[in-house]
């Protein structure tokens, strides 16, 4: 919905891997983009695994 708003700028689509592994993440974003034929921002691939942090108490 942002992508076809003109009242809103999308500067930049991040993607991570969640539901789905990153690589269909990413394809989903790209081919989003391609749909709606509107704004074309940039899509960067981030994290492809969980990040855990570890709590020392």
């Amino acid at each position: 919905m942002a992508l076809k708003s003109t009242e809103v700028e999308v500067l930049a689509i991040t993607t991570v891997c969640g539901n789905v592994p990153l690589e269909l993440a990413t394809k989903n974003a790209l081919m989003t983009v391609e749909v709606t034929n509107s704004q074309k921002p940039p899509i960067h691939a981030g994290a492809a695994k969980k990040i855990t942090i570890i709590s020392i108490y």
